[in-house]
């Protein structure tokens, strides 16, 4: 049997449809970023506005309604033209996914690997739309033995004083 290809790219490349890889894959990062978006917004004001979203994401409200009425479509979200827009069940549910991964990618670069904050939030915006489940499940678990583990905390840290020492270096 023949892995599932989650590349939108590589998708494109070898003329999948949404039916071949399923809804949930067929979401591009870019949708997903709106969804996170969302979600962050509604949770802080209870629902969103076109302006609201397009000064989060930094994009013109004529891109937020485009991908408004994809979302829409797809049922990840209420929204009706010139109103507020609230997520589904669904929609929420995919939204917390994708924060979800790019919390364990962030946390991962900045407690393991001694990265930058702002170094890694930019690589976990780039990265957590193609990381699975399984990984992301691995990654935290990994992170927080690494972290916790009283016999991985004394090794992490001459690791981590060691990599600081070479960044400084380099």
């Amino acid at each position: 049997m023949r892995p599932a290809i989650h590349c939108l790219t590589c998708q494109t490349l070898l003329g999948l449809s949404e039916a071949h890889v399923g809804s949930e894959t067929a979401l591009s990062g870019t949708l997903e970023d709106y969804l996170e978006a969302i979600f962050l917004i509604v949770s802080e004001q209870q629902v969103a506005r076109v302006r609201d979203i397009a000064g989060h994401l930094q994009v013109h409200k004529s891109s937020v309604t485009a991908a408004l009425r994809s979302l829409a479509e797809r049922e990840l979200i209420h929204y009706e033209p010139y109103g507020f827009v609230t997520l589904t069940d669904r929609g929420a549910s995919l939204a917390q996914g994708v924060m979800r991964r790019h919390d364990a990618l962030r946390d991962f670069f900045t407690d393991v690997l001694a990265v930058d904050v702002e170094t890694a939030e930019s690589a976990a915006c780039q990265m957590e739309h193609a990381m699975p489940r399984l990984i992301t499940d691995r990654l935290i678990r990994l992170r927080r033995y690494l972290t916790e583990s009283p016999d991985m905390g004394e090794t992490l840290g001459r690791w981590l004083a060691n990599e600081k020492e070479h960044a400084e270096t380099t």
